[in-house]
Parts: structure tokens; sequence; C-alpha cells
């Protein structure tokens, strides 16, 4: 299968090293080349594509809307949004497609950002915008503003008016007061790393802040964000996703959400990351985590084992209140969360809070460890449990509370009823992009 990457300036771009690792994995022949293009080379380029020996293109800054008009088929994702990041050449035909749309959405929901009832700000007004305003009409977006200096322009490039609360406004009146930011500009991106699109007291009231951006990791405006305690993330993920979705196109085939996951965690700075096991007391995080680490070769932190090594008893520290507990679970999150190549066991509680779930998101692959609920009331230890004192009863409503928030935080889940061993088996082919 020959690929490659079609845009002006490539030099810096990660997508080769993304292909070949998802040829490896799936043990596909290909190779996957850049295609650095002038713009007053396009037009031959795509003329001669079909003649090129090439199986598909994905396409970047700034051709995503330019190469349309050489197309036989684009779809109707890619029509609807105005932009073509990929094509398939297939029996003497261009197919355009849209896979940054899918992209974006898997970056969002890594991360637990909700589109659904949220009020967003997106600013530019160029091909990724248009895939990120689809999104969040299609998904719910209670209120979408665009940002941009050419009103003109984007009104005539934008046409969701009718499908949800859309507006296209000037920078003079921008606002983020409880809204969610969304960058699709390149101002911050390598080698200009030291702009940003907007001033650091216009993020004040911001609930999260997502910079297309992957290149520097850390952005002039998501480091803006951390100083402020705003969720900043980076458009790594997305980058990741939508290859993986390129080449579902190209290959026919359905590739696990695993290896999207297995490639992020590998390629981020700082190397292959942590799995992070959730799940209600009782579910086998810790014997699981034990058995996974050792299979693995990696190091076991337990969350709540930790704790108690350097503050005592949980049982006592519930006995300060809940909030004194969950004030220092979060901390211990942070710890965790700073390791690499370490299977994380996180007490049963540790969803209760957004924040701890966005640090273990940004730290690794998060499993939820899905014991069924007869087999924890059969089984689980009351007496070490401190929100357990009512038996039975207890159990219930507890799982009653958490179930939904355990699924949400999760990127995978595994089934541990009596079979442990093969619960152990399905988390390693997870951790490895198999499953």
């Amino acid at each position: 299968m020959n690929l490659a990457l079609l845009g002006e300036k490539l030099s810096h771009s990660l997508s080769p090293i993304i292909h070949k690792m998802v040829f490896d994995t799936l043990k596909i022949d290909g190779k996957y080349d850049l295609c650095e293009i002038k713009k007053e080379d396009l037009d031959g380029f795509m003329l001669e594509l079909k003649k090129s020996g090439l199986d598909g293109i994905n396409v970047t800054i700034p051709y995503k809307t330019d190469v349309m008009k050489s197309l036989d088929y684009i779809s109707k994702d890619a029509e609807k949004i105005g932009a073509v990041n990929t094509i398939k050449v297939d029996d003497n035909k261009l197919f355009g497609f849209n896979t940054d749309y899918y992209g974006f959405g898997e970056m969002l929901k890594h991360n637990f950002i909700d589109v659904k009832d949220n009020n967003f700000v997106v600013i530019g007004a160029g091909g990724a915008a248009k895939g990120v305003v689809a999104y969040l009409a299609d998904n719910g977006a209670k209120s979408i503003e665009l940002f941009t200096r050419d009103k003109k322009r984007a009104e005539e490039n934008f046409k969701l008016k009718e499908e949800c609360d859309f507006k296209i406004k000037s920078y003079d009146m921008l606002s983020l007061k409880g809204k969610i930011l969304i960058n699709t500009t390149p101002v911050g991106m390598h080698p200009d790393i030291n702009n940003s699109p907007i001033p650091s007291d216009l993020l004040d009231g911001c609930l999260a802040v997502v910079d297309l951006i992957y290149n520097p990791e850390k952005t002039k405006l998501l480091k803006y964000a951390e100083e402020k305690g705003i969720q900043a993330v980076n458009g790594f993920y997305m980058l990741v996703a939508q290859a993986l979705k390129a080449q579902e196109i190209w290959q026919k085939r359905e590739i696990s959400n695993n290896l999207t996951r297995n490639i992020f965690n590998t390629l981020k700075p700082g190397g292959k990351g942590n799995l992070i096991l959730i799940g209600m007391p009782g579910c086998g995080k810790s014997t699981i985590g034990k058995m996974i680490a050792e299979k693995l070769d990696m190091t076991l932190f337990d969350m709540d084992e930790y704790i108690e090594d350097n503050i005592g008893p949980i049982a006592c520290l519930f006995r300060k209140g809940e909030s004194f507990f969950r004030d220092y679970e979060s901390n211990t999150v942070k710890i965790a969360a700073s390791n690499n190549n370490s299977i994380i066991c996180t007490g049963g509680g540790v969803i209760k809070r957004k924040e701890n779930m966005t640090f273990h998101a940004n730290s690794g692959t998060i499993v939820f460890i899905d014991r069924p609920l007869d087999v924890i009331i059969e089984d689980i230890d009351h007496d070490s449990r401190p929100l357990l004192d009512g038996e039975k009863e207890s159990v219930i409503m507890l799982y009653n509370e958490r179930i939904d928030l355990y699924k949400k935080y999760s990127h995978a889940a595994v089934i541990n009823d009596k079979d442990i061993l093969s619960a152990v088996t399905k988390l390693e082919m997870i951790w490895k992009g198999r499953e």
C-alpha cells in the first residue's frame, strides 16, 4: 500500500511515524511518504494523482479546500464541511473524505469534554474550523461562536445558522466565561511558539481550552490555560485518530480504538504512558493490577496503598469527612499521573472528581474493570470499605451512583466475572492496541 501526505510545508510532520506503526501492528506491507507541493504546482499534482501509483493521500494545510475541485466523489460529510483531508485512489477515480471531523470528536471524548449542551468559542475560519463547527453542531452544542478577522468571508463559508445557535463575531466581542475555547488557527505553532491567538486575561472563567496544534506539545495558549487551572488539550490525539480513520478508508476495514490510544501513548512526550484501572470496590482492580504489572513488566502504583502508607488507614481518614479524604486522593492522582509505564490501581471513588480523570486521561489509557454487581456483593469485604457499612443495600446504592461515571471516564472496559485470567489477557490486548 503506497500512501502520502500532501501539503506545503511538511518537515515537522509525524504522520509517517504514525502510519508506519499502523503498518507494523497490522502486518501490512506499506509506505507513507511526504509530498511537499508549492501552490502553483497543486493542480498538476492532482491531475497526475491517478497515475502516480499512490493508493491514497492525506491533505493538510493549506490544500484541504483547494483539492476538492479535482475529485470525482466527495463524501456527504466532507461536502457539508467544505474540506477534504483524505483521498482514496480507486478504479481510476479520486474519492474525498474528511477524517478531521472524526479525529476532533475522538480527541474530545478521550479528554472527557462533553459537547452536548455546552457553549463553544471557535477561533479561526479555515478548513480545520469547518470540521470543528460541523462536529459541534451535529453533537448538540448549546451555542457556537466563531471569531475571525474576516467576518464577511466566514459568513459566506459557514451555513449553520438554521441548525444550531451559531454566530460569527469579531474579536472585540470575545468573551469566554462559561465556555469552551477551540483554537483552529496556526498561531503558536512551531517555530512561532511565543505567540498566542488571545491574551491570558481573556481566559478567565473559561471551562476548557483545546488547541488543534500539537507541535509544540504546549502552545503559549495552553500554558496560559494551565496557569489558570483550566483544562488544556492539544491536537495530538486528533492527529492520531484522524490518521487511523483514514487507514480504515484506504484498507476498507475497521481498526480498534485501542490502537489509536496505543500509538498516542507511545509517541507523546514522556513515552508509553500508564494503564489506569477504575471500578467499584471489590471489582478486582488490585489483584488484576498486580497480575498485569508482572506480565507486562510494569511498575505497580496502588493509590489506596500509597495513601495508607503515607497518611494512615482510609477508614480513619473518612472519619474526618469524605471531602478530607477526596482532597488527599486528588493529590495522589497527580503523583500517580506523573509516573510512566505504570499500572495505576485507583480507589473506587476517584471518578467523583472530573479533574482526577483529566489527569489520568493525560497520562495514559483508563480501563473500567466491570464486575457484575451480584459477584461484588458476594465477595466484597465490608469491614475495610468505609462507604459500605450497610452491607448489600449500600453496595447496590453505590453501584447505581457510580456506574455511569465509570463508563463515562473510561477508554475501554474489561469484564471480570469468575475468570480473572481472561480479564488479564484482555487487558493486555487493550494495552498493546490489538483488542
